[in-house]
């Protein structure tokens, strides 16, 4: 829509959410609002009525009436008003700031402040906002430019996606690696089209840039309201502290595997050896690391006097096939000392949980 002779254009609609608590928010950067010539459109077309949402709404409600009263009295109000409001945790204002205003009319100026202070912001109780907006003034009317977007609604998205999405890549990451409680902090841009823009990771000790790639990775596909908006940036912890370890497997059910493997598995790859060489005996010493789901990450031959390598390797291969069953455990290390004598395979092993791996 072009602006009438008396139109000048606002500029973009600032966010700045200032989170005291868990979640803290970045301010997000804009252009500074510019004068537009009769005729030009304006980059930021004003909202229609019926598009006002969330805080321009808020802010519009307080400052129409008080613009209707100044022009039945006769006053000409043209012109464009910058302001910034700061919320206390409970909603109630603290403070209205005019940052520019071209209006030039001091007593309206000061009634819209007094206006603003009676404003309840619902801002879900996180920490103590402030919010800027612009505000033209006109012969055809009072208009906002550009949504905010709605903090605790994003929030609300946020928490969602989280017990949502990220959980299934927590769970598939720790089949292969130790449980971890951990956090990662990250500053999400979210445009007006609802899509993610960008993450950046700002903090992190996990200390794995896999999992925190697969991590960043999905919340770009993730999905917001889509709206008028100016792009919006919150910055947000992400904690991964559910499911961690109870506690270390159970000794005794780790032997039971061992001596079951032993007779299915080990046996037949020492018989047949024997059948191609010499008669031998000997010890190895392997320690197997066992992740959460139960499969065996690797095989450490520690210590072997069979003198056949390749059949210690075949042993050591074999072990990597292993399963000692899924749980919410870190990873840990099974010491494995079967001994090999006189065509028959004793063992020796024993468990030794070493989380942290």
């Amino acid at each position: 829509m072009k602006p009438s002779a008396f139109l000048k254009a606002a500029g973009l609609f600032l966010v700045s959410i200032l989170v005291a608590c868990a979640p803290k928010a970045v301010p997000v950067s804009t252009e500074t609002s510019m004068p537009v010539e009769t005729n030009v459109s304006s980059e930021n077309e004003r909202l229609d009525p019926s598009e006002e949402k969330g805080v321009v709404a808020e802010f519009l409600k307080c400052v129409r009436p008080v613009y209707e009263k100044y022009r039945q009295n006769g006053a000409s109000i043209v012109g464009d008003m910058k302001i910034q409001v700061f919320f206390r945790k409970s909603g109630d204002v603290d403070s209205v700031q005019i940052v520019e205003s071209t209006v030039k009319y001091p007593e309206f100026e000061k009634s819209i402040q007094e206006s603003l202070m009676l404003l309840k912001h619902d801002h879900g109780g996180f920490g103590s906002p402030a919010f800027t907006t612009s505000i033209t003034f006109s012969d055809e009317g009072v208009f906002g430019f550009k949504n905010e977007r709605s903090p605790q609604e994003v929030m609300a998205a946020i928490s969602g996606f989280m017990k949502t999405r990220l959980p299934p890549i927590y769970a598939e990451y720790v089949k292969k690696h130790t449980f971890f409680n951990s956090k990662m902090v990250v500053n999400i841009s979210i445009a007006g089209s609802g899509a993610v823009d960008s993450v950046e990771i700002v903090e992190s000790n996990i200390g794995n840039p896999e999992f925190e790639k697969a991590v960043a990775d999905d919340i770009k596909q993730w999905k917001f309201e889509s709206g008028k908006y100016d792009v919006f940036n919150l910055g947000w912890p992400l904690r991964f502290r559910n499911g961690g370890p109870k506690g270390p497997r159970d000794g005794k059910k780790v032997f039971e595997i061992v001596e079951k493997n032993k007779k299915e598995r080990l046996y037949p790859i020492y018989y047949s050896f024997l059948k191609k060489h010499s008669r031998f005996s000997g010890k190895i010493t392997l320690h197997a690391t066992v992740n959460p789901d139960g499969s065996v990450q690797k095989v450490d031959i520690i210590h072997a006097s069979t003198n056949y390598p390749e059949f210690e390797k075949a042993i050591a291969d074999d072990i990597m096939q292993w399963n000692f069953g899924r749980g919410t455990f870190s990873n840990s290390v099974v010491e494995i000392q079967p001994v090999f004598s006189d065509d028959r395979l004793n063992d020796n092993s024993l468990y030794q949980p070493s989380s942290g791996l």
